[in-house]
């Protein structure tokens, strides 16, 4: 039976519309978006830290005393995250044809968003970022072929970036789908939603 890994921002969860709290932070700050969402990546999608923690090592990285509250910022996306209307009915579909894991670059706000939704069930393995130490370009999707010891013709990654899905996949020799959901990439192979996955 193949394994399909899904990745979870923008291939199965976004969030609803509401502030930009990533501007807030950085404005609050002093900072860039850039800078603010680099350190994220560097720091908080790589360690387990709580909200309160990663406030701490946000002011303490940019020296600045923030203007707001910044953990109420930090989590803001628990109230927003919404799945796309069509995750529930296909994973519900796919699930009984193939195995599901759950493979995400994300904080640990980002995977308290995934528990929220309630999807836990369809999947035999998540992998967070934040639980391994490493992002999907340093190596997090190499370990999950090595965890779930996956031939790499045995698996699908279907994920919406093409740096940190797509073209992965394809370096891993893994078949890659991009989920396009505005249908704006060319020449690759794509859906526009998780209907069109046999």
């Amino acid at each position: 039976m193949d394994t399909l890994l899904f990745d979870f921002w923008g291939t199965l969860a976004y969030l609803d519309e509401g502030e930009d709290f990533v501007d807030k932070i950085a404005v609050s700050l002093g900072i860039s978006r850039e800078n603010y969402t680099d350190f994220v990546i560097k720091v908080w999608y790589k360690e387990n830290l709580t909200p309160e923690k990663f406030a701490v090592r946000l002011t303490n990285e940019f020296g600045r005393v923030p203007k707001s509250p910044l953990v109420n910022l930090l989590l803001s996306p628990l109230k927003r995250v919404k799945l796309y209307p069509d995750a529930i009915p296909n994973l519900d579909r796919l699930v009984r044809k193939y195995k599901l894991a759950l493979v995400s670059d994300t904080t640990p706000i980002g995977k308290e968003c995934a528990n929220i939704v309630c999807i836990d069930d369809y999947f035999e393995d998540t992998f967070f970022s934040c639980d391994y130490g490493i992002t999907k370009k340093e190596g997090l999707y190499g370990r999950v072929l090595r965890e779930l010891k996956l031939e790499p013709s045995a698996c699908v990654i279907i994920g919406n970036s093409m740096d940190s899905d797509y073209s992965l996949a394809e370096r891993l020799k893994v078949r890659a789908i991009l989920m396009d959901r505005a249908d704006k990439q060319k020449g690759v192979r794509k859906i526009k939603e998780l209907g069109e996955l046999t």
